[in-house]
């Protein structure tokens, strides 16, 4: 993906794991399978939430004073602390402003049975963690 064809923030990554002075391992994923570039390359473009309140409250305000501004995609991690993956999306297809927001669910290999009864609350698609970085 060329980056003058991307804007800021177009794509938000929910992600709850962070390495001390490294980005998070889900930013690695995300920039070499989508951008072939080093994951500091392409981090403005990678709106990084650690929370899903936080994520839901980022979102909301775009959707209020720019909606179109919203990410192209929400990549989900599904081992989220605090608030469920699932309550995430319940929350997000209630809202009538983020509702329509395709959703990728990225997930260990042992969680794929759960990932694909995650279609049901409007999620896109899935890619499975792998064990190494």
């Amino acid at each position: 993906m060329d980056s003058e064809s991307l804007d800021a923030r177009r794509f938000l990554l929910l992600e709850d794991s962070l390495g001390e002075g490294e980005p998070p391992c889900h930013t690695i994923l995300v920039s070499s399978n989508f951008f072939e570039a080093p994951p500091q390359a392409y981090q403005p473009w990678i709106d990084v939430r650690h929370s899903a309140t936080d994520a839901l409250n980022s979102m909301r305000r775009q959707a209020e004073l720019e909606p179109h501004n919203l990410p192209v995609l929400v990549m989900l991690d599904l081992d989220l602390p605090r608030i469920t993956s699932l309550s995430f999306l319940q929350t997000l297809r209630q809202d009538p402003g983020l509702k329509n927001l395709p959703v990728m669910v990225m997930a260990w290999p042992e969680e794929e049975g759960l990932v694909r009864s995650l279609y049901g609350l409007g999620v896109s698609a899935y890619i499975i963690k792998p064990v190494r970085f």
